[in-house]
């Protein structure tokens, strides 16, 4: 596909922010590892990952990108500082309080003291409102800005997700994880207009209606897991 088709970026079943940051490192420091962190282990830990990186390792003109809302260790690592760079360079002051709240619950995920909290929940949408109203501001962005402001978008749907379990509550959609994956493809399809992608991930995540599905005991056994799981 890349050699005679030209394709150059590949699309993972994996945290939206952890690969930009993780494609963004291998270039400046030629470090490949990160990956082994930023894909998740069911497809890292392969061999056709392991020998799909080392074919990056030789055509660096290759990406490899994620799209999930589910973050991992990157993401708690270097979004909060991203976030602040890019706020800063746009001349947009927020309060430490309203940082340390972001990092709590957006980075951090720990929400259980909000549950059943309809006020507390309410005064923390205000603050990521405020947020994404300020990246919604700035002009004429950049990639990278246009990455931290997604990433916001795409956690905030996983705090969604996180508080409606927490809640007992029931989901409007199929699965609200796989709508904004499916966000977040786009927003890559958008962006990377000019390139064809290669999407590799769990075809449970990437199917528009799963009642259509033909599917075998181990497909079954993996919906009853992930039914469970949300």
């Amino acid at each position: 596909l890349h050699h005679e088709n030209q394709f150059k970026t590949v699309l993972f079943e994996a945290g939206f922010y952890d690969n930009y940051k993780a494609s963004e490192l291998s270039k400046t420091k030629q470090d490949f590892s990160l990956y082994n962190e930023s894909i998740f282990s069911m497809w890292s830990e392969t061999k056709a990952f392991q020998e799909l990186l080392e074919y990056v390792k030789q055509n660096p003109e290759i990406k490899i990108l994620g799209i999930d809302c589910q973050e991992g260790k990157v993401f708690q690592t270097h979004y909060l500082n991203d976030l602040k760079e890019v706020l800063t360079k746009n001349k947009l002051n927020f309060a430490e309080e309203e940082f340390q709240l972001i990092d709590k619950t957006l980075i951090f995920k720990d929400l259980e003291h909000l549950k059943g909290n309809t006020f507390e929940t309410s005064k923390l949408y205000s603050v990521y409102d405020k947020f994404l109203k300020a990246l919604a501001f700035i002009k004429n962005k950049d990639f990278k800005t246009k990455v931290i402001e997604q990433t916001f978008k795409s956690s905030k749907a996983e705090v969604d997700y996180v508080l409606t379990i927490i809640n007992s509550k029931k989901f409007p959609v199929q699965n609200p994880r796989d709508q904004q994956i499916a966000e977040n493809f786009i927003f890559l399809q958008k962006e990377l207009k000019d390139e064809k992608l290669i999407l590799w991930a769990a075809n449970y995540h990437i199917a528009n209606d799963l009642s259509t599905f033909k599917t075998s005991e181990i497909s079954l056994d993996y919906i009853r897991r992930m039914h469970i799981q949300e």
